[in-house]
Protein backbone atom coordinates (compact mmCIF):
# COMPACT_ATOMS: atom_id res chain seq x y z
CA UNK A 1 0.00 0.00 0.00
CA UNK A 2 1.15 3.39 -0.90
CA UNK A 3 1.26 6.53 1.58
CA UNK A 4 -0.35 9.69 0.84
CA UNK A 5 1.46 12.08 -0.19
CA UNK A 6 3.56 14.56 2.48
CA UNK A 7 1.36 17.52 2.33
CA UNK A 8 -1.72 15.35 3.16
CA UNK A 9 0.00 13.67 6.66
CA UNK A 10 0.88 17.34 7.43
CA UNK A 11 -2.55 18.40 7.54
CA UNK A 12 -3.60 15.46 9.10
CA UNK A 13 -1.46 16.05 11.87
CA UNK A 14 -2.09 19.51 12.32
CA UNK A 15 -6.10 19.37 11.76
CA UNK A 16 -7.21 16.27 13.35
CA UNK A 17 -5.69 17.26 16.91
CA UNK A 18 -6.81 21.20 16.80
CA UNK A 19 -10.73 19.29 15.97
CA UNK A 20 -10.66 16.84 18.66
CA UNK A 21 -9.79 19.68 21.18
CA UNK A 22 -12.45 22.37 19.99
CA UNK A 23 -14.58 19.13 20.23
CA UNK A 24 -13.79 18.07 23.77
CA UNK A 25 -13.98 21.83 25.27
CA UNK A 26 -17.23 22.25 23.27
CA UNK A 27 -18.42 18.68 25.02
CA UNK A 28 -17.13 19.70 28.56
CA UNK A 29 -18.28 23.57 28.32
CA UNK A 30 -21.88 22.25 27.17
CA UNK A 31 -22.22 19.20 29.28
CA UNK A 32 -20.85 20.37 32.84
CA UNK A 33 -23.36 21.82 35.01
CA UNK A 34 -21.76 25.57 36.86
CA UNK A 35 -21.37 24.06 39.87
CA UNK A 36 -19.74 27.63 40.73
CA UNK A 37 -22.78 30.06 41.06
CA UNK A 38 -21.26 33.37 40.61
CA UNK A 39 -22.92 36.48 42.72
CA UNK A 40 -23.60 39.00 40.80
CA UNK A 41 -22.20 42.39 40.64
CA UNK A 42 -24.14 45.53 41.86
CA UNK A 43 -24.31 47.97 38.81
CA UNK A 44 -22.01 51.21 39.03
CA UNK A 45 -25.25 53.25 39.66
CA UNK A 46 -26.25 51.09 42.78
CA UNK A 47 -22.31 50.98 44.04
CA UNK A 48 -22.48 54.96 44.01
CA UNK A 49 -26.49 55.60 45.34
CA UNK A 50 -25.19 56.09 49.42
CA UNK A 51 -22.05 58.76 48.14
CA UNK A 52 -24.95 60.73 45.55
CA UNK A 53 -26.11 64.24 46.56
CA UNK A 54 -28.35 66.71 45.31
CA UNK A 55 -26.92 70.80 45.74
CA UNK A 56 -28.68 73.65 44.36
CA UNK A 57 -26.69 75.78 42.40
CA UNK A 58 -26.95 80.07 42.39
CA UNK A 59 -29.20 80.51 39.61
CA UNK A 60 -31.66 78.09 41.10
CA UNK A 61 -31.33 74.50 39.21
CA UNK A 62 -30.46 71.24 41.04
CA UNK A 63 -27.36 69.29 40.38
CA UNK A 64 -26.66 65.31 41.24
CA UNK A 65 -23.15 65.09 42.67
CA UNK A 66 -21.03 62.18 43.98
CA UNK A 67 -19.02 62.63 46.93
CA UNK A 68 -15.89 60.15 47.94
CA UNK A 69 -12.97 59.66 49.63
CA UNK A 70 -9.91 58.58 47.14
CA UNK A 71 -10.45 55.40 49.46
CA UNK A 72 -13.49 55.46 48.18
CA UNK A 73 -13.23 55.77 44.81
CA UNK A 74 -10.64 53.16 44.42
CA UNK A 75 -12.69 50.82 45.99
CA UNK A 76 -16.05 51.25 43.66
CA UNK A 77 -13.76 51.82 40.68
CA UNK A 78 -11.01 49.08 41.38
CA UNK A 79 -8.03 51.25 40.53
CA UNK A 80 -5.54 53.87 41.96
CA UNK A 81 -6.65 57.19 42.10
CA UNK A 82 -3.23 59.71 40.74
CA UNK A 83 -2.60 62.18 43.30
CA UNK A 84 -2.62 64.65 40.85
CA UNK A 85 -5.54 64.68 38.73
CA UNK A 86 -4.67 68.34 36.81
CA UNK A 87 -0.89 68.83 37.23
CA UNK A 88 0.27 68.28 33.77
CA UNK A 89 -2.17 70.60 32.96
CA UNK A 90 -0.88 74.57 31.72
CA UNK A 91 -0.80 76.95 34.09
CA UNK A 92 -3.59 79.68 33.66
CA UNK A 93 -2.25 83.35 32.63
CA UNK A 94 -2.10 85.98 34.91
CA UNK A 95 -4.83 87.93 35.54
CA UNK A 96 -5.25 91.18 34.10
CA UNK A 97 -3.94 94.39 36.55
CA UNK A 98 -6.44 95.44 38.27
CA UNK A 99 -7.21 99.10 37.87
CA UNK A 100 -8.54 99.86 41.25
CA UNK A 101 -4.97 97.97 42.76
CA UNK A 102 -2.94 100.47 40.27
CA UNK A 103 -5.17 103.65 41.45
CA UNK A 104 -4.51 102.44 45.27
CA UNK A 105 -0.57 101.98 44.30
CA UNK A 106 -0.55 105.55 42.82
CA UNK A 107 -2.13 107.37 45.98
CA UNK A 108 -0.04 105.24 48.50
CA UNK A 109 3.19 106.29 46.77
CA UNK A 110 3.04 109.25 44.52
CA UNK A 111 6.58 109.55 43.31
CA UNK A 112 5.87 106.08 41.15
CA UNK A 113 2.24 107.45 39.85
CA UNK A 114 2.17 108.23 36.38
CA UNK A 115 1.25 111.65 36.11
CA UNK A 116 -0.63 111.88 32.93
CA UNK A 117 -2.28 108.62 33.16
CA UNK A 118 0.07 107.67 29.24
CA UNK A 119 0.83 104.44 29.12
CA UNK A 120 5.04 103.40 29.40
CA UNK A 121 5.69 103.09 25.83
CA UNK A 122 3.95 106.19 24.82
CA UNK A 123 5.50 109.01 22.72
CA UNK A 124 6.51 112.35 23.76
CA UNK A 125 4.73 113.71 20.89
CA UNK A 126 1.58 111.65 21.16
CA UNK A 127 0.40 113.57 24.32
CA UNK A 128 0.91 116.83 22.58
CA UNK A 129 -1.14 115.89 19.63
CA UNK A 130 -4.18 114.17 22.08
CA UNK A 131 -3.94 117.41 23.72
CA UNK A 132 -4.23 119.84 20.68
CA UNK A 133 -7.32 117.19 19.64
CA UNK A 134 -8.90 118.21 22.62
CA UNK A 135 -8.50 122.00 22.42
CA UNK A 136 -10.04 122.57 19.44
CA UNK A 137 -13.06 121.11 18.36
CA UNK A 138 -12.91 118.90 15.12
CA UNK A 139 -9.72 118.17 14.98
CA UNK A 140 -7.94 114.61 15.01
CA UNK A 141 -5.40 112.74 17.92
CA UNK A 142 -2.82 111.86 15.12
CA UNK A 143 -1.14 115.28 13.21
CA UNK A 144 -0.52 114.32 9.30
CA UNK A 145 2.31 115.59 7.57
CA UNK A 146 2.33 118.87 6.29
CA UNK A 147 3.79 118.07 2.80
CA UNK A 148 1.03 115.67 1.62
Amino acid sequence: MRLPQRGVLIRLFIYIPLIGFFGWRAWTAGCAPDTIEAEPQPSMEDRLAPHRKTITLPDGTQQDIVELTPQEAEAILGHPIPEKLDGDAPKAKAAAPDPAAADAKAAADPATADPGGEPDDAKPGDAAAKAEANAQPGATADPAPAGD
